[in-house]
């Protein structure tokens, strides 16, 4: 073996051009393995400790008396799986971490969506006037009658723009048609609020009931949202940030919006327009003059001026009017012809100076959109949804019918690293006694609750001596009940004292399982162990790790890799080919020297070994400068960072940045790929130098 390792170092010395060339192709083949291995493992890393410190947990436990699979994130069409509900999660996870030493915490999830509809702005003009009217403060105060020409303004428009909105509409009935025109003309006639105070509510009703609907606007809200304790939410998910407003008190209802959400929805629609604008324009280097998506923005902003016109009332429409004149924001000259064809108003009409001030440029873009915020935001409704205000949530029980419930909104939040996500990034978080009532369940005060009035009627019931007893005028009343003076049901059967703990009925859907020790070993364990224990104790819960349980996030993981195989093997492959080749063509120019040792005596065996062993020492040499090349440039990305371009590859990189990393392990394996590359590239071209022999080499002599 000596005199074989001799002879191959010194051919691939003799050689020089032939073994640069094959060294070549195995160093950048190493370089980009390396490279494409960090980038993929980095990423992969990077987004599941941004899961797991997000949502999900390090384990998932959930119902095991389901077929469905759970997916926190939810699936390709946003629906997720109906579960049925774990009976007790508070007393499931003090059995699991006292059973199981390994778990730091369990905390209790679900996840639903609502609907909510905050009105669009003639709701909350009439709100605040039926406010006014319940305070008695709605008679010939000035401000209470600027808010009456407000809702006039409001109104006329809605008159103004029935026909095109008619137009636009599928099918609208005639009987339907001539009602919204009697309804519009009633409320724009002269003597309408000379006789609103004689029956207010009749007439607010009214207005909210048959005009308030006339205006086309997206007033319906759908988000989903995780019912958990918040406080052990925030404690457990260190990615959880508030951003705007406060957290849920301990022991409170109440609901923190998503950041994102709040933001991409909430927000008035022309406001996030700008927003869209300002980042194309920033972030992917676009302008207004060759971007048509940009151009539809600002059409689209320009058709709704009266979503701002009517939102401000006639002193607002008199400053703001005054300000984009003065400090020449829009121009009159400029004004006068947009008018002359597209208005009959004056020319500097408030309609007429909106429609100027949305038709922007690259050169006046950024001077609009401070001016926007800084002159028309304070006066309209910015956000539809205000932080502090209570909101009426309806959303799918379990019964298939509708339940609704009023949570206060405490303020918004965010989960770093997914603020663009479109899955993580959209939830909003509740509190789990609100999200068990929105499931239709009852909590343990409800019951408690009907379970005293039931007592209470049952013995109305039973003191009763006949049916007019039972109704008559001296049957007593239940007026309150004593929810402390409720006495437990007495347990019947007989349970082990791990069953006992289970029969409090605080329900969760699922629970997210924080782990001590996080490693993949150790998480396999745990999951063993709950799955073990559930079967010894019937505890009917299954756990899966986090990638199961992040459903369509955990699929992307199986992506990643998979394009990583794909794309060693497509670079093993044509490197094995250009080997090859390179080494048969080396093999026949070395026909001399090979006939040569066949005829002192070298076997076919030993020209085998000897190819192979060129190969190995080729491989090995320049596939660990490849890889020390590379671990060099991933220690350079690791420090500076890889940017991501564009919110996808900022979901993918879980945050602006990428920082890289390798280990000894994915080095040992690369260089393990290699050797069979170069070994299977040898193969071929060492075998057709065993078939040389001393003849053909003196025949390739002649």
């Amino acid at each position: 073996m000596r005199l074989i390792i001799h002879l191959s170092i010194k051919h691939l010395f003799v050689r020089k051009t032939k073994t640069f060339l094959i060294g070549s192709i195995i160093l950048f083949g190493t370089l980009f393995m390396v490279l494409g291995d960090a980038l993929v493992e980095s990423m992969i890393s990077s987004m599941s400790n941004s899961i797991v410190s997000s949502i999900t947990g390090n384990i998932q436990i959930y119902s095991s008396q389901t077929d469905e699979k759970l997916s926190v994130v939810g699936n390709m069409d946003s629906n997720f799986p109906e579960l049925p509900s774990i009976k007790d999660c508070r007393a499931m996870g003090e059995l699991l971490k006292k059973k199981i030493a390994n778990i730091k915490a369990v905390v209790p999830q679900g996840i639903n969506f609502a609907l909510v509809n905050p009105g669009n702005i003639l709701d909350v003009k009439l709100r605040e006037l039926r406010e006014k009217v319940k305070k008695g403060e709605a008679r010939n105060l000035p401000e209470i009658e600027g808010l009456k020409g407000h809702i006039t303004t409001i109104i006329r428009d809605i008159s103004s723009n029935y026909e095109n909105r008619i137009g636009q509409a599928m099918q609208v009935d005639n009987d339907e048609q001539t009602t919204d025109r009697q309804s519009m003309a009633r409320a724009l006639a002269p003597n309408f609020w000379q006789t609103f105070d004689e029956h207010p509510y009749d007439n607010l009703e009214f207005m909210e009931n048959r005009l308030a609907p006339l205006i086309s606007d997206d007033t319906m809200l759908y988000f989903f949202y995780i019912g958990t304790p918040p406080d052990e939410f925030e404690q457990n998910f260190p990615l959880f940030q508030i951003v705007k407003g406060e957290r849920i008190p301990k022991g409170k209802q109440g609901l923190l919006l998503n950041e994102s959400f709040y933001e991409s929805q909430v927000k008035h629609r022309i406001a996030r327009r700008l927003d869209e604008i300002k980042k194309l324009i920033e972030k992917e280097n676009l302008n207004i003059r060759d971007s048509k998506k940009i151009k539809d923005l600002i059409t689209q902003n320009r058709e709704q001026i009266l979503e701002i016109k009517n939102q401000m009332g006639p002193l607002d429409v008199k400053r703001l009017s005054e300000a984009l004149v003065k400090e020449e924001i829009v121009k009159i000259e400029t004004v006068k012809g947009a008018a002359a064809n597209n208005s009959t108003g004056p020319v500097d009409s408030i309609d007429n100076l909106l429609s100027a001030f949305f038709d922007m440029n690259d050169d006046n873009f950024l001077q609009r959109y401070n001016f926007f915020y800084r002159e028309i935001a304070p006066k309209i409704i910015l956000y539809r949804i205000k932080i502090g205000e209570f909101l009426p949530l309806t959303s799918l029980g379990r019964s298939g019918s509708t339940t609704s419930v009023k949570l206060k909104v405490y303020g918004t939040f965010k989960l770093k690293n997914f603020e663009n996500s479109p899955l993580i990034g959209n939830y909003s978080l509740m509190d789990l006694v609100s999200f068990r009532e929105l499931l239709g369940e009852m909590g343990k005060e409800k019951r408690a609750d009907m379970e005293s009035l039931t007592r209470e009627i049952d013995q109305s019931i039973s003191s009763a001596t006949s049916i007019d007893d039972l109704f008559s005028k001296k049957a007593k009343v239940v007026t309150k009940v004593n929810v402390n003076k409720v006495t437990p049901v007495a347990k019947t059967t007989a349970t082990p004292p791990e069953r006992l703990q289970l029969e409090e009925k605080e329900s969760c859907l699922n629970a997210a399982i924080i782990l001590k020790d996080q490693s993949e070993s150790a998480m396999k364990k745990v999951l063993q162990e709950i799955n073990q224990l559930s079967k010894s104790l019937d505890l009917k819960i299954q756990a899966v790790n986090w990638q199961e349980a992040a459903g369509l996030l955990g699929q992307l993981f199986f992506v990643f890799k998979l394009f990583l195989y794909i794309f060693i093997a497509i670079i093993s492959v044509v490197a094995i080919f250009i080997i090859m080749n390179l080494q048969v063509m080396a093999a026949m120019e070395r026909t001399k020297e090979i006939g040569v040792m066949r005829a002192i005596g070298a076997p076919g065996p030993f020209v085998v070994k000897l190819m192979l062993v060129e190969s190995i020492i080729t491989t090995n040499f320049f596939g660990v400068v490849g890889a020390l090349i590379g671990m060099f440039l991933v220690y350079i990305f690791g420090r500076i960072g890889i940017p991501a371009n564009g919110d996808i590859m900022t979901f993918l990189f879980s945050g602006p940045y990428l920082y890289p990393t390798t280990t000894w392990f994915s080095l040992l394996k690369i260089m393990i790929i290699l050797n069979i590359v170069g070994l299977l590239a040898a193969i071929y071209p060492a075998l057709f130098a065993a078939k040389i022999t001393p003849l053909r080499a003196m025949s390739h002599e002649i």
